[in-house]
């Protein structure tokens, strides 16, 4: 008898659609009209939670543009300050040229933990559910580390429940705090820790931690 492509023996239906392959690198000169595209695709409550960036696409072109050519050429400076972090990586799917998600880093130093980078992340509709956000924080995160960031912090919305669940499984603190979101400020919000050598994997001795004198 002959058996169908899609089923095996043991098997009693076709196996489960493979997810799609993403890739997250950092944003390039040729990305930035893609990622005005991709804001001025989101919704404004969407935009206003991420970056509340211009939504005049000229500005929001200009805006693109500096953070572009600031992570493409400027490392070196970031390396040396790190209070002038800024990291902005873009996320696609196989098989499609669009921008499916953004997230962009900047470093702050805090007495406790010492580098940081905050996080700002989005995902365009139509590609939730495919990791979109865990890809380019892992993308992003890798490369502040090797800058000698520690730590990614970050701010999340209490009736976010599935980002609260997505931080939680990658082994973030979360902890209440005063600070309200001035276009929400009736929603209490969340502060989220996560230490970049446990998420990364990175199971050698971390360098010497930078000191505040690179601020």
């Amino acid at each position: 008898m002959a058996m169908s492509a899609e089923t095996s023996p043991g098997t009693s239906g076709p196996s489960p659609p493979r997810k799609p392959t993403v890739t997250s690198v950092p944003a390039r000169v040729r990305d930035v009209r893609g990622l005005v595209r991709f804001y001025m695709g989101l919704s404004l409550e969407a935009q206003q939670m991420y970056h509340p960036f211009p939504r005049k696409p000229s500005r929001l072109f200009v805006t693109y543009l500096m953070l572009v050519v600031w992570q493409s050429y400027f490392k070196w400076v970031m390396r040396r300050r790190l209070s002038l972090v800024r990291l902005l990586m873009v996320a696609r799917v196989e098989g499609s040229p669009t921008i499916a998600g953004t997230i962009t880093l900047r470093g702050e130093f805090h007495a406790h933990l010492g580098w940081c980078v905050r996080a700002g992340l989005a995902t365009a509709d139509g590609y939730r559910g495919l990791g979109i956000a865990v890809h380019n924080l892992r993308a992003g995160c890798t490369i502040a580390y090797g800058m000698g960031v520690r730590w990614q912090i970050g701010s999340v919305f209490q009736s976010n429940q599935n980002l609260i669940r997505v931080q939680t499984g990658l082994g973030a603190r979360i902890f209440p705090i005063d600070q309200r979101d001035p276009y929400r400020p009736e929603e209490p919000r969340l502060g989220t820790e996560l230490e970049l050598r446990k998420f990364l994997g990175i199971t050698d001795a971390p360098p010497e931690s930078a000191s505040p004198r690179q601020a």
